[in-house]
């Protein structure tokens, strides 16, 4: 057994917010927004199904935005970090490349 443990969602959210500090984040397929509280803010939640969205709007009270992973309906070079917990596997394997622009 490793020495390292594994960490979970919440975790990896939690430090993400610590690399980019005050930048926003993407939450790409953010679902019912149960890693949103630990991206911080600011943050954008993008989900591709509006039922998931209408769940996301019972906790969470930040920018939510219906839209699809491979046709992101933002800007270019919006965000400084981004989130995907479990979307790529919504993917065609073909298309698992990174799906948006990060500003250095």
């Amino acid at each position: 057994m490793s020495a390292e443990r594994a960490i979970g969602p919440a975790q990896e959210a939690s430090a993400l917010r610590a690399e980019v500090g005050e930048g926003l984040i993407l939450d790409l397929g953010c679902g019912p927004a149960r890693l949103m509280d630990a991206l911080g803010e600011p943050v954008i939640g993008l989900d591709a199904s509006s039922g998931m969205l209408g769940l996301a709007e019972a906790t969470f009270h930040g920018r939510l935005v219906r839209g699809d992973l491979e046709a992101l309906p933002m800007a270019d070079r919006i965000a400084r970090g981004v989130f995907g917990n479990y979307s790529y596997q919504h993917l065609p394997r073909p298309n698992w490349g990174s799906p948006v622009s990060v500003e250095a």
